[in-house]
């Protein structure tokens, strides 16, 4: 049997209007270990209008509010997903509350003898074990800019709500077991 997840990005193109989130009005990597460690309290929106979803790098991802409330009853008492709440900053549109998703991830979910890498071992394309994810609909893949991966039926709710503007959707495959 073969399902299909998605990992959404935002679209590189000199056409986007979504800006970037990002900490202390510079450009650097966050992991959810400093994260907890030192929190900082904001974020900064620049160059656009607000996304609904970003990658800040390392292992932490940020959505908005109107993705959470999509997000949130699909893994209601998962104690692998936390979403914490973080005050974003921009003097042209006002400031709004988006949300730090920190996703405990199982490295038993890719089958690594299936999934393709770019120079030697760096995993590009995560084929995902069916058995391990059937029943998921968010999580991440360990060590892999593949922390946020939605199912299909995230996928369809946000696309029907119109969040999903600016974002691409990469798919990625769960195969069950030769």
């Amino acid at each position: 049997m073969t399902r299909y997840y998605y990992q959404p990005h935002m679209k590189r193109s000199q056409n986007r209007i979504e800006g970037y989130i990002t900490f202390f009005k510079g450009y650097i990597y966050a992991f959810k270990e400093d994260l907890k460690k030192y929190p900082f309290g904001k974020l900064y929106l620049r160059n656009g209008i607000f996304p609904k979803y970003v990658y800040l790098g390392g292992d932490v991802s940020c959505i908005s509010e109107e993705w959470k409330d999509i997000i949130e009853p699909f893994v209601e008492g998962d104690p692998s997903i936390e979403f914490i709440p973080v005050e974003v900053i921009s003097e042209e549109y006002g400031n709004r509350t988006y949300y730090l998703v920190f996703i405990e991830e199982d490295p038993e979910i890719v089958d690594y003898e299936r999934s393709k890498y770019i120079c030697g071992d760096r995993l590009t394309v995560p084929c995902l074990r069916y058995e391990k994810v059937k029943n998921l609909n968010l999580f991440g893949v360990k060590d892999t800019i593949f922390n946020f991966i939605i199912s299909k039926r995230i996928y369809k709710l946000l696309k029907d709500a119109k969040l999903t503007n600016g974002l691409e959707f990469n798919p990625v495959t769960a195969l069950t077991a030769e």
